[in-house]
């Protein structure tokens, strides 16, 4: 009986021999524990390129796995290798690889064994001989014994523990006996064999490894094996390999604990700088109340008339009474378009300027010279910015292009509330949007309203206009005769 963590080789027997050398390994120390657990050895022979599966039987109840070497194991002789495998629910749990060994007979091909292996099955030889003889002797002995005191007490046999019994052939029968089962194992190297007296494993320093034999021709070709039909990486990073002969294994696990992060890489290349966007460098009012509105780029737009159109003479009022003569009435205010410039949105009145710039500034109202106070006009970013880098790495990406600004322009004949206040020919208050979108807004809120049309102012009379009266005339007060009062009477 072999014991699975003491053996390092099996010797098969001679080369062609079949099913005539029982092979008996205790694997109690890997089952214990794994009752689902099942064995198998896998045997390349010397020469072979790929192991083949024996037949070798596991009794789960003794826990002894059985391989009795057919002559396909003994076809070579030479050295070859055996692996027992523990697998577990198609997974291998634990496995032990093993060196075989195959004595060429006289008529077979192949290679004899190193002088280690003969030693070793001299000494299996040797000391198996000397067992079963003693053994044998001891038996008969013990037979003949029986019939003494020596070995027994009141006519039945003595306690195992009693001193007279280890005194007599019995118990040294069951010893020899017991020696059989102990052949000669290999530890640190060296061969160890079993010491009856003392009941334990002894060194006897004899190398277990011989000096490397010469290569001995090739073999037959053997059997068709067991090969691999396919393999299969599954999604849990395992594989599941399909035999030829129907057999599924499935691995553990293939992949690794996850690395820890790498050093950081070298810097990229600077980006390339974004192409300007176009935008508004100049807005011209013009003496046809048009503006001329000059872009980035060269192109030009020129608006329809900022100034509303003359109103309509509305119907003749009743003739008032005669008054008294009212104080000359104020002249109606112009309105006028102010533009300035800045680099940036301006704080303070300094920051304004007069050339075109990233920011502009529009004022509209009645005074004719330019406000002074930034704070009189109201500011619009005109120069897009410029792309951003790209980022650090590979090649950074270009930055985006600048973004174009837009002037449109609207009327209302009244400050609007709605959007379908809003219309495109000039009147009353005008709506300006700046802005990205190249089309009009449809929404009155997107524009910035201003009132562009005065209201009519009273005219100014002197003494010559005594006795004259004030009347509307084409929708503006106008100083007419008394006689021009349509034939009402005062």
């Amino acid at each position: 009986m072999l014991n699975i963590n003491d053996i390092s080789r099996i010797y098969l027997g001679i080369q062609g021999e079949n099913s005539i050398r029982p092979i008996d390994i205790d694997v109690s120390d890997w089952a214990e524990g794994h009752p689902d657990a099942s064995f198998s050895i896998w045997h390349k022979r010397n020469g072979d390129e790929v192991p083949s599966p024996t037949g070798a039987a596991y009794n789960p109840e003794t826990m002894i796995v059985n391989w009795t070497p057919t002559n396909t194991d003994t076809y070579v002789s030479g050295e070859g290798e055996a692996e027992i495998r523990m697998t577990e629910n198609t997974v291998i749990k634990k496995t032990k690889a093993v060196v075989t060994g195959v004595s060429p007979s006289v008529t077979g091909a192949g290679e004899p064994l190193g002088s280690d292996w003969q030693s070793y099955i001299d000494e299996v030889d040797r000391i198996k001989s000397l067992a079963v003889a003693a053994a044998n002797d001891a038996e008969e002995s013990a037979e003949d014994a029986e019939a003494y005191a020596i070995g027994t007490r009141g006519g039945e046999d003595v306690d195992n523990d009693d001193p007279a019994y280890h005194n007599n052939s019995k118990y040294y029968a069951q010893q020899a006996w017991g020696a059989v089962d102990k052949g000669p194992i290999i530890q640190e190297g060296t061969w160890w064999i079993w010491d009856v007296s003392n009941e334990l494993y002894v060194d006897t320093e004899i190398p277990a490894t011989g000096p490397q034999g010469a290569t001995g021709a090739t073999g037959a070709t053997g059997a068709t094996g067991n090969g691999i039909s396919s393999i299969t990486f599954n999604d849990d990073y395992t594989l599941t390999i399909s035999y030829t002969n129907g057999g599924v294994f499935t691995t553990e696990s293939i992949r690794g604990p996850q690395g820890g992060q790498g050093p950081q890489g070298p810097q990229g290349p600077r980006g390339y700088t974004g192409s300007a966007g176009v935008s508004i460098v100049n807005i011209a009012l013009n003496s046809d109340y048009t503006l001329t509105i000059t872009m980035s780029d060269g192109t030009q737009y020129n608006t329809t008339s900022v100034r509303g159109p003359q109103g309509s003479t509305g119907p003749a009022g009743p003739a008032g009474r005669d008054g008294t003569n009212g104080q000359n009435g104020q002249n109606g205010t112009s309105a006028y378009v102010h533009i300035r410039y800045a680099e940036n949105e301006p704080t303070q009145d300094s920051d304004m300027e007069t050339t075109p710039d990233a920011w502009m500034g529009i004022y509209s109202g009645s005074s004719s010279t330019a406000p002074t106070a930034y704070t009189s006009y109201v500011w619009y970013k005109i120069h897009g910015e410029d792309g951003q880098d790209g980022t650090d790495g590979t090649d950074g990406q270009d930055g985006a292009d600048g973004v174009s600004a837009y002037v449109h322009i609207k009327y209302s004949h009244t400050q609007p509330t709605q959007d379908s206040d809003m219309k495109a020919t000039a009147d009353d208050w005008m709506g300006i949007y700046a802005g990205t979108s190249s089309t009009a807004p449809t929404a009155y809120t997107s524009y910035t309203w201003y009132k562009i049309k005065g209201d009519p102012g009273i005219p100014t009379v002197t003494s010559a206009d005594n006795g004259k009266f004030l009347r509307v005339v084409n929708g503006e007060w106008a100083v007419a005769d008394i006689s021009n009062a349509s034939g009402v009477s005062f």
